[in-house]
């Protein structure tokens, strides 16, 4: 057997969806004949097929000679895909509701990366464009209550959640907000069959403990896409309202996408 020259080595990451690029590897040994040639960290792909070459992975060099460059660039077959990036991204086939919203134990959940499709963007700004008329005038509501429904998480399919939320007064202070106060639709994973003790309640997001990673100070509930998810506070008197602070959820990288 003749032995060949090293030149490049290519890694392309695990690039199957946004989420699921967090499974990619990320330090590495490489040896050659049983010498250790490289030792380093790999970039993470992007989770979507846009971008240079660099949004997929990393390209190691044992080499900078002009000569060796130029006669491998003759061959350098990188990312040539034929993709049309003006297409919008579609929905992905839906899972079954995994039996586990944590990520831990034997086994591991399903996640999956949902993508709004351009149409439905465009009902979403021009949902908020009509919304936001009354507030040009003084950016002052007055009301009782105030209902949120949430309609899109940021990836996952099965689940959304928040870390923290606060109505904000007309002075700026946070509104005080009592379990009195609050109600939600759904109301937590403990509605589900397979939940009966699961700490991630709707009180969570009223504990003042929003900059964390801690799930046991963050709501979550079930998501099913199109259904109506909503949280109504009800105050007892009126109140002037100029605006609303969230903390999306935060468990993990991963779990992000579970946010709002």
């Amino acid at each position: 057997v003749n032995p060949c020259h090293l030149a490049m080595i290519r890694i392309w990451n695990y690039n199957k969806s946004r989420i699921h690029s967090f499974r990619g590897i990320k330090d590495v040994e490489i040896l050659l004949n049983g010498k250790l040639i490289f030792r380093g960290e790999i970039a993470k792909a992007s989770g979507t097929l846009h971008g240079a070459l660099e949004q997929f992975g990393d390209t190691i060099l044992f080499t900078t000679d002009d000569e060796i460059l130029d006669a491998m660039s003759q061959y350098d077959e990188t990312f040539t895909a034929n993709i049309d990036y003006t297409q919008p991204f579609t929905f992905e086939e839906e899972l079954n509701r995994p039996s586990t919203a944590d990520g831990e134990g034997v086994e591991r959940p399903y996640t999956q990366a949902c993508f709004r499709t351009e149409d439905e963007q465009e009902q979403e700004q021009a949902s908020f464009l009509l919304g936001g008329a009354a507030s040009q005038m003084r950016g002052e509501y007055t009301g009782m209550c105030v209902q949120l429904n949430f309609a899109v998480t940021w990836g996952d399919s099965h689940y959304l959640g928040l870390t923290g939320l606060e109505v904000v007064g007309k002075a700026g202070q946070a509104l005080p907000i009592t379990m009195e106060n609050i109600e939600a639709s759904p109301r937590d994973l403990n509605e589900l069959p397979e939940y009966n003790d699961d700490s991630r309640t709707l009180d969570k997001l009223i504990d003042g403990i929003n900059v964390t990673s801690e799930d046991e100070h963050m709501w979550l509930i079930p998501f099913t896409y199109g259904d109506d998810h909503i949280v109504a506070i009800n105050f007892n008197k009126q109140q002037t309202i100029i605006g609303l602070r969230f903390w999306n959820y935060n468990k993990s990288p991963e779990d992000t996408y579970r946010g709002a």
